[in-house]
């Protein structure tokens, strides 16, 4: 049995060799990766190639001014703050910016951008999980024929698009990118990863981009365009870290003057009860201790984006298990209290961030359960929350929450 398995392990070994060997053999190869092979080169700013390409008829136009970020610790009842959270405190946020690209290219279900020399925009081309060189078009022996689009084309889709955070927070703000352009009435199509989702469907309409003019770039290996005239939005962010500009225009967007003068309650407790993962295992007992405090239980599934938006408005403290949900708060006003629930296994600071952003009174919680050593992240996305009940009503305490 061992020696069958050591062969195995070597014929996978050697079949792994081979195939890197065919794709570095097809990129130097003298034909574009319309014909075959991957693109031929990766170009990680795209505001330098676009620079040697003016002549072409490319532009760059910036939009945002780069700017650095200081953020406040968030608060927690542990020590020290878990190192997520730490390297986060200090950032350098590149400029804002949309090129026009003639005879560009699009791949993928993500966008992979393709510039008409064959290389790959690795700064506006996002896979989660992966460095641009490991980004999946350079994993394929040949394309899918590029089907070509007459007009202008521009580029929404990005990593994430069927969840809630990353819709709102990284595919919706470079339509944004667009208005400040002055683009958006000039535009033919939009290439989306995914529309059909309630949340999807509301907010497009809001915006007014009808789904006649949504190019869906649903299949990963079959989806591939070359546009007259490719648009592309930097990306708003690097991942999980949301903008002021961001919370703003989905602030401005989706937020109802209305919303405020709307009676919902200002203690919220939001329920994963529905949800496929990242549920709170003890919730009858954590709800048990909040509703002393006067919190009330809210599903946010099937709820509009504009109910959510008045709900949150007007909430001034607001306790979640990490999730989607909690996108919401960009909506809350300046000083809610937020508290954020953790598994050991899975911390991600990107409600923090926007907490910064909004002036907005962020704690954490780390759930029961041994947590991994100082930067190790064993990616546990998808573990379930065990609240210690002592520890959530010391932190409630030292909310101030009565």
């Amino acid at each position: 049995m061992e020696k069958e398995i050591r062969e195995q392990l070597t014929y996978l070994q050697l079949l792994s060799t081979v195939k890197t060997a065919i794709r570095w053999l097809l990129r130097r190869l003298p034909f574009s990766s319309e014909i075959i092979g991957p693109p031929r080169g990766l170009v990680t700013c795209t505001e330098k190639w676009i620079e040697t390409n003016r002549s072409k008829g490319a532009s760059y136009l910036e939009l945002i001014p780069g700017v650095e970020i200081k953020r406040k610790p968030p608060q927690c009842i542990s020590n020290p703050i878990h190192w997520k959270f730490r390297r986060e405190y200090a950032e350098s946020r590149p400029a804002m910016f949309v090129v026009t690209i003639p005879q560009g290219r699009v791949w993928g279900n993500v966008g992979a951008v393709i510039t008409p020399d064959d290389c790959l925009l690795g700064d506006v081309s996002r896979e989660f999980l992966k460095s641009h060189r490991e980004n999946s078009i350079f994993f394929q022996f040949k394309l899918a024929r590029p089907k070509r689009i007459k007009g202008r084309v521009a580029v929404l889709a990005t990593a994430g698009s069927r969840t809630y955070f990353h819709w709102m927070c990284d595919i919706l703000p470079r339509f944004h990118l667009l208005r400040l352009a002055g683009l958006t009435d000039s535009i033919d199509y939009f290439v989306i990863n995914s529309f059909q989702l309630p949340f999807q469907t509301e907010t497009l309409h809001i915006l007014g981009i009808p789904s006649t003019k949504i190019l869906l770039s649903t299949n990963h290996w079959k989806f591939h365009i070359k546009a007259d005239v490719l648009i592309v939005p930097s990306l708003p962010s690097k991942m999980d870290v949301v903008a002021r500009w961001t919370c703003d225009f989905l602030r401005q967007s989706f937020l109802l003057a209305e919303s405020k003068r709307t009676f919902t309650p200002n203690k919220l407790f939001v329920s994963r009860a529905k949800a496929r993962n990242r549920t709170l295992t003890n919730e009858a007992e954590v709800f048990q201790l909040l509703s002393g405090y006067g919190f009330e239980m809210v599903y946010l599934e099937g709820m509009s984006v504009l109910d959510q938006a008045r709900l949150f408005a007007n909430a001034r403290w607001v306790v979640a298990p990490h999730g989607a949900g909690l996108t919401n708060i960009v909506f809350c006003q300046p000083g809610t209290v937020i508290i954020d629930l953790f598994s050991p296994n899975w911390v991600n600071p990107c409600y923090w961030i926007i907490s910064s952003e909004l002036a907005l009174n962020y704690y954490y919680l780390m759930g029961a359960g041994e947590p991994p050593p100082e930067y190790v992240d064993p990616i546990g996305q998808s573990d379930d929350i065990v609240v210690d009940l002592v520890e959530l009503r010391e932190l409630l305490e030292m909310a101030e929450i009565r």
